[in-house]
């Protein structure tokens, strides 16, 4: 298996920066790039992103990042984008959200990839991002474990050539072999599984990606299966077409949202809770589906509830900063016991304080000798206590 990546231009590969991208590079489609950089300043413009060095055209270091990112290539000297840059650069009703987008790269991205040397169309297809999410699948239900580290995949799945078509039943009777990775091999393995834990069933924390426990449960785990399972289309000779062709919307891929709504939280005035763990957290603070419904309820200007920096102002560039907290934390015991969370219960702040009142909380807990909160109107007061102490 070969695990290939363009390694450390991960601010490039976030959702919200694709989706810049994606309307940046829509806008130039057509393109020529004889004798010039047409990208640079258009593309600057949209992200705010540097592409430096400024000595090379952006293609020349960047043409990685629009083809791993299934967005645009090059054919006879013009650039042409990809159905999926397309959907990603449109506004409503054709908005191609995260999960939709990243499911979509699991089920499409294989090795050879067309972005690296090497690529040859008559070579076996392999699925890094199947492979990966049905070892995870495996030893959830297996081990109850919820997590992988970059060695067990190297050990795993890479040294048994595992190639993500294979059946759920392969991965748990996997035995690990030593596996020595190739000179910055494991560095792009860790930044793909960066990218991956973007989407709201997963969870990256170095050196291990996580899945959230609660969608392995009824039709949830059917669903991650079909989501888990390669779209095997046939390869290209030309490295253009196979982009095009990877970056496709087939009706298949269109059904991933569908298949979404049965593995994310319940889409009502309440929304069903996973296990007491921080990654859960974490995870479901930053689900799609969570996020849409509360700030169908909280229109822009957006605004951090704790500083009161309006974001929408400040980052005009950026659709919404903003991240969901849990008043309350998911892995309070309190909580624990309905398993449910309203609108109510959440609040929208910058990113900074968001991790800076988490670590209130740990403070907070600490100084009064506690586990966790008694009540919700202890959290409440601790949150509160935050506020205040910014002023």
């Amino acid at each position: 298996m070969s695990w290939h990546w363009d390694q450390g231009r991960m601010a490039y590969f976030q959702f919200e920066s694709l989706k810049a991208l994606a309307k940046g590079l829509v806008s130039l489609e057509g393109a020529n790039f004889t004798g010039g950089d047409p990208l640079r300043k258009p593309l600057e413009n949209a992200t705010q992103f540097p592409f430096s060095p400024g000595g090379y055209t952006v293609w020349r270091n960047y043409a990685r990042v629009f083809g791993c990112s299934l967005l645009a290539t090059k054919k006879n000297g013009l650039l042409i984008c990809t159905d999926v840059a397309h959907s990603l650069a449109a506004d409503e009703p054709d908005d191609m959200g995260p999960d939709e987008y990243f499911t979509h790269m699991f089920k499409r991205f294989c090795s050879p990839f067309p972005s690296f040397t090497g690529y040859e169309a008559t070579v076996n297809q392999t699925f890094p991002f199947c492979a990966i999410l049905k070892f995870l699948i495996s030893r959830a239900l297996s081990q109850q474990q919820y997590s992988v580290s970059i060695e067990d995949i190297q050990n795993y799945v890479v040294a048994n050539n595992m190639k993500g078509t294979e059946e759920i039943g392969s991965y748990a009777a996997l035995q690990p072999k030593v596996y020595k990775p190739r000179p910055d091999e494991t560095r792009q393995m860790r930044e793909m599984l960066r990218f991956a834990s973007q989407v709201s069933f997963l969870q990256w924390s170095n050196p291990s990606i996580f899945i959230d426990p609660s969608i392995l449960m009824g039709d949830g785990y059917e669903a991650l299966l079909t989501l888990a399972s390669p779209d095997i289309l046939e390869a290209k000779e030309d490295k253009a077409d196979q982009i095009l062709s990877l970056g496709s919307r087939s009706a298949t891929v269109k059904t991933n949202l569908k298949l979404m709504e049965l593995i994310t939280p319940d889409p009502d005035v309440s929304f069903s809770e996973g296990k007491a763990r921080r990654v859960t957290h974490l995870r479901y603070e930053r689900s799609s589906k969570l996020r849409e419904i509360f700030f169908e309820h909280s229109p822009a200007p957006y605004c951090c509830d704790m500083c009161g920096l309006n974001v929408s102002c400040t980052y005009s560039w950026v659709p919404n900063l903003l991240e969901l907290h849990h008043l309350l934390p998911l892995a309070s015991p309190i909580r624990v016991e309905s398993m449910r969370t309203s609108l109510s219960d959440l609040v929208a702040i910058c990113p900074s304080c968001h991790r800076a009142v988490h670590t209130y909380y740990r403070q907070w807990l600490k100084k009064y000798t506690l586990e966790d909160f008694r009540s919700k109107d202890e959290a409440l007061t601790c949150y509160d206590e935050s506020k205040a102490a910014l002023n």
